[in-house]
């Protein structure tokens, strides 16, 4: 910053933080599914496979059509779609 007189004030050192130093056990990941926008069960949520393992969109296994979370890899319809199911 300037003094009124157009001097540029003293610069003060500021404290350097990693931004992915550490985790505040109060903030938690929260999935919300891409379908029905609810954040509920998460007992039967998927979470994509696609993308090499990056997509990670969230799924209720109700609202794709499914009865239960399935063994193995599991794809989001926009992964499946774009050809990303690998």
């Amino acid at each position: 910053s300037y003094t009124s007189k157009g001097r540029r004030r003293s610069l003060s050192r500021i404290e350097r933080r990693d931004q992915e130093g550490v985790e505040d056990d109060d903030f938690e990941d929260i999935q919300v599914c891409e379908h029905c926008k609810e954040v509920g069960d998460e007992n039967t949520l998927l979470l994509c496979d696609g993308m090499h393992g990056t997509c990670n969109a969230a799924y209720h296994a109700g609202c794709v059509g499914l009865s239960s979370v399935p063994r193995g890899s599991w794809f989001c319809p926009d992964c499946c779609e774009r050809g990303f199911d690998t």
